[in-house]
């Protein structure tokens, strides 16, 4: 009977642990996303900003000629 409780114990404790684990790999994987789309945001406003100094600058042209 103690061999199985000792025995219980030790897999509740490598279960505790691999809990422990999968919640620090589930924070990294949160903070990876948040970050990726932080990025694609910041992608697509320099995009815009783009775009919006082409426009200006076709628009400077025009009135240059």
């Amino acid at each position: 009977m103690k061999e199985e409780i000792d025995l219980y114990k030790g897999k509740l404790e490598t279960a505790e642990t691999e809990i422990e684990q999968l919640k620090h790999l589930d924070e990294q994987v949160q903070k990876e996303s948040g970050l990726r789309k932080s990025l694609e945001t910041q992608l697509e406003e320099t995009r815009a900003e783009i775009l919006s100094l082409k426009y200006s600058q076709c628009k400077v042209g025009e009135r240059l000629r």
